[in-house]
């Protein structure tokens, strides 16, 4: 069960084939209390290279789809200088470690070559309250 508040949404067609059409939908939420869904998690290892910078998640799923890799859901939290919690307009300057979760379809995958390790405890880390979604749909 996902819970949180959703800020915006929006969907975008990422690839279409003759058979099938695969559909990007992406939204904000406080994910600050989420309980991800049971099943095959991976996370990003950041290093000090993409760390302070983050990660583009749009490029690296376009890639894990264009590779054959069925990810179902995807949760990203880029770093920031500051916390601002919900409904506060007081911010605490703390350093926000980014964070990038993988929910793929249950299949074995060696995704290290993207970044990628597997995980049993998906976690988002601390002031996860502006946290990209992004869902995969094939139509």
């Amino acid at each position: 069960m996902l819970l949180g508040v959703v800020i915006a949404s929006s969907c975008s067609t990422k690839r279409k084939t003759t058979e099938r059409k695969v559909t990007v939908c992406h939204d904000t939420l406080d994910a600050s209390n989420i309980s991800f869904p049971e099943g095959k998690y991976y996370t990003f290892r950041f290093d000090e290279a993409s760390g302070s910078a983050g990660i583009v998640p749009d490029k690296l799923l376009k890639s894990l789809s264009e590779n054959g890799i069925n990810w179902e859901q995807a949760w990203y939290k880029s770093p920031a200088r500051m916390c601002v919690p919900p409904g506060s307009d007081m911010g605490m300057m703390v350093i926000v470690e980014p964070a990038f979760v993988l929910k793929t379809n249950g299949k074995q995958h060696d995704l290290s070559a993207y970044g990628l390790i597997e995980t049993s405890a998906p976690h988002l880390g601390e002031c996860a309250f502006r946290v990209q979604h992004f869902q995969r749909k094939i139509e």
